[in-house]
């Protein structure tokens, strides 16, 4: 689970109402300690806890919207004299604060991917794009081995214990099987010896 962030206090005062953060006056700094490190095998539940802590605090629109920050300078006069929107100041403060909690709840595997990624939406859209080809790859070499096991020598137990493992892992990438699918996974590789029972099941089905 995630800790619990410290929030302190933005001395820059703004009614702006583009960001959670520019109406309290405080920005959310998440301490750097994560129980939940993200690694290959765990993005789905990482991504929820991420999610409910983000969320929690109204910032979600770091990660998700295009334009998360006003404008870096007001007008052109102010741009000329390098003059700096203080929201625009603060916004980004915020966002730094969140990309670096993400990036600390990586391990050094995931963290490289990361490189060159400068806001918060860069990290979370560049891990959504990885693990999307990953879940993808993942998802259909577990499909392939569910369609092609055998039992062979195994005892049913182990056959049965086998798929079950194969079926988890389909669900942790989210694509569960319904128990229609897990059922007619079990029968597909069963010996001939069975047919009477999967006739005897099929029928009250």
């Amino acid at each position: 689970m995630a800790s619990e962030p410290i929030v302190t206090e933005d001395n820059s005062s703004s009614s702006s109402p583009a960001i959670a953060i520019a109406s309290t006056s405080q920005l959310v700094a998440f301490s750097h300690t994560f129980s939940l490190k993200l690694d290959d095998g765990n993005y789905l539940l990482w991504r929820q806890h991420v999610l409910f802590a983000v969320r929690g605090h109204s910032l979600e629109h770091f990660l998700f919207d295009k334009d998360s920050c006003p404008e870096k300078f007001l007008s052109d006069e102010d741009k000329a004299a390098n003059k700096i929107y203080s929201e625009y100041t603060t916004c980004m403060q915020q966002d730094q604060l969140l990309c670096s909690w993400l990036c600390s709840s990586m391990f050094e595997s995931i963290l490289t991917h990361m490189v060159g990624c400068n806001t918060s939406k860069q990290v979370w859209t560049s891990l959504q794009i990885y693990f999307q080809a990953q879940t993808a790859a993942k998802i259909d070499k577990l499909t392939t081995q569910l369609q092609t096991i055998k039992k062979n020598g195994l005892t049913l137990n182990a056959y049965l214990l086998k798929i079950k493992s194969l079926t988890d892992k389909l669900a942790s990438t989210g694509h569960p099987l319904t128990a229609k699918e897990h059922v007619q996974a079990i029968f597909r590789a069963l010996p001939t010896s069975y047919d009477p029972f999967i006739i005897s099941t099929n029928s009250r089905t």
